[in-house]
C-alpha cells in the first residue's frame, strides 16, 4: 500500500510511515488500495492509446512506404514497358544468313534457324514468317498457336496489353487477341500495338485512339501521333505542329513544337526553332538551356544533350553530371549504362562516366537486361557481350540478331537489305 500523505509504497502490516510519521489506520489503507487500483487504471488507459497510436503510425508508415514503392516502379515501368530487351522469354531471334531462329542467353540454339523472318517474343507467343509468305504465331516449343496471316503491307506486332496487330488481305490491320479473336469489328488502315490500355489507329488518313475493349476513344483528326506513355500523355500533330493530349483527348499541351519525345518520368525533350529543351507535364521547360540534339531521359535520371558538338548528360534540373566529351550518345538505358563514341570507337560508360566496355567496338547497341550487341570488324558477323557479367555470351556468329521489337513492316525489300 501507499502513504495517503507521501504516497511512498509500505507493507500491508505497518501502521506508520516511516517516511513522513503519518499514522496509517485501517481506513487510510483503503484509501490507498483505491488510489493504487485507480493509478493502475489510469497506466493500463495511457498503455491502451499508446499502442493505438503506435499501431496506427506504423500502418500509416506502410501504407506511405509503399505508395512511394509504387510511384518510384510506376516510373522505372516505362522502360520495363519500352521493348527495348534483348532478350524476351529469355529467348532472341537471330539470323544466320539463310533463315531465322532463337538462342537462349547461353547461346545455345533453342529454336533451329527455319524461318524467313521472326521477331522477338512476347507473352509467351513469336510472330514467324515461312517460306510461303504466311505469318505464324508459335510458342518456346515451336508450336504453331496462331495463323496463318497473309504476307502483305501492313503490319504484324507481337502481343501487348492482351493484342496483336495482325495483317489483313486488303492490306488493313487488325487486332486479335491470344485466343485468335478478332477486336471489335473493324479493320484499319494503319495501327500500333496496345501501350498503357490505348492504341494509335488510322482510318481515312488520321490517326485516332482505341481502347482495349475495341471502342474508338480519341476521333481520328491528328496527322501523327505517337503512343500513350506512363505519365498518361500522348504526342499527337496537328497542321504541322506537335502537343500533347491527355486519355480523354483534351489538348494538355498546345501544339507549337517542331518535334517531340514521349514522356518519361515526367519530363519530355521538345524541339522548337531555338533547339532541344526539355518541359515537365505543365508544359514549363525545366532548363533555360538549348541543345542541338538529345535523348530521353533515363528512368528518372540522366539524358544525353549535344553542346558545340560534343555528347554529356545532364540531370532533371539541367545540371551537368557528365562532361559533354563524346562524339555520339544513346540514352541511359534501364540497365543503367549507355553507349557512347569516341574517336577510338563504341563504348559503355556507367553513370558516372566511366567506361565499363572499352571504346574500341566498330558497332554496338545495348538493351536494357544489360545485354549488348557488337560486330566483327567489317559489321558482317554479330556478337552478344553481357556487360554486367563482362564476358562474352556469343562471338560474332550470325548475321542479324534481334529485330524491332514493337511492330514490323512485312515487306521482302526490308527483308533483303540485312
Amino acid at each position: 500500500m501507499r502513504c495517503p500523505r507521501c504516497g511512498k509504497e509500505l507493507s500491508n502490516d505497518t501502521d506508520k510511515c516511516p517516511y513522513c510519521s503519518q499514522r496509517l489506520a485501517f481506513d487510510n489503507y483503503a484509501v490507498s488500495k483505491s488510489l493504487d487500483n485507480e493509478r493502475q487504471k489510469q497506466n493500463d488507459r495511457l498503455k491502451s492509446i499508446y499502442l493505438t497510436i503506435s499501431a496506427v503510425l506504423l500502418v500509416l508508415g506502410i501504407i506511405f512506404s509503399g505508395a512511394c514503392f509504387y510511384k518510384y516502379n510506376r516510373n522505372l515501368s516505362r522502360y520495363k514497358a519500352s521493348d527495348e530487351y534483348l532478350f524476351f522469354d529469355n529467348l532472341t531471334p537471330v539470323y544466320d544468313g539463310n533463315y531465322w531462329g532463337y538462342i537462349n542467353k547461353s547461346g545455345s540454339i533453342i529454336i533451329k534457324p527455319s524461318y524467313t523472318l521472326a521477331f522477338s517474343f512476347s507473352d509467351s507467343l513469336a510472330p514467324v514468317c515461312t517460306d510461303k509468305n504466311e505469318y505464324f504465331y508459335i510458342s518456346r516449343a515451336k508450336k504453331t498457336v496462331l495463323g496463318p496471316y497473309p504476307m502483305t503491307l501492313s503490319k504484324v506486332s507481337g502481343f501487348y496489353d492482351g493484342y496483336a496487330l495482325v495483317p489483313t488481305e486488303d492490306n488493313k490491320v487488325l487486332y486479335i487477341t491470344k485466343s485468335g479473336n478478332a477486336l471489335g469489328d473493324s479493320a484499319f488502315s494503319d495501327g500500333r500495338p496496345f501501350k498503357n490500355g490505348y492504341a494509335a489507329v488510322m482510318a481515312g488518313g488520321k490517326w485516332g485512339f482505341i481502347r482495349s475493349d475495341g471502342n474508338i476513344t480519341i476521333d481520328f483528326e491528328y496527322d501523327e501521333t505517337g503512343d500513350f506513355s506512363y505519365d498518361g500523355y500522348a504526342a499527337v500533330k496537328k497542321n504541322g505542329k506537335w502537343g500533347f493530349i491527355d486519355k480523354g483527348g483534351h489538348t494538355v499541351i498546345d501544339f507549337k513544337y517542331d518535334s517531340v519525345h514521349d514522356f518519361v518520368c515526367g519530363l519530355c525533350a521538345v524541339h522548337t526553332k531555338m533547339g532541344w529543351t526539355f518541359i515537365d507535364r505543365n508544359g514549363r521547360a525545366v532548363t533555360d538551356e538549348f541543345y542541338s540534339d538529345v535523348t530521353d531521359f533515363s528512368p528518372c535520371s540522366l539524358a544525353g544533350v549535344n553542346i558545340n558538338g560534343k555528347w554529356g548528360f545532364i540531370d532533371t534540373t539541367g545540371t551537368i553530371k557528365i562532361e559533354p566529351r563524346f562524339m555520339s550518345a544513346d540514352k541511359f538505358m534501364a540497365c543503367d549504362m549507355a553507349v557512347v563514341k569516341t574517336e577510338n570507337g563504341f563504348g559503355i560508360i556507367n553513370k558516372k562516366g566511366d567506361f565499363v566496355m572499352n571504346d574500341n567496338e566498330v558497332s554496338l547497341s545495348l538493351y536494357d537486361d544489360g545485354y549488348a550487341v557488337f560486330s566483327n570488324e567489317d559489321k558482317t558477323l554479330y556478337g552478344i557481350y553481357d556487360v554486367n557479367r563482362k564476358r562474352v555470351i556469343i562471338k560474332p556468329t550470325y548475321r542479324f540478331i534481334s529485330y524491332d521489337r514493337t511492330y514490323y513492316y512485312n515487306t521482302f525489300s526490308r527483308y533483303k537489305t540485312f
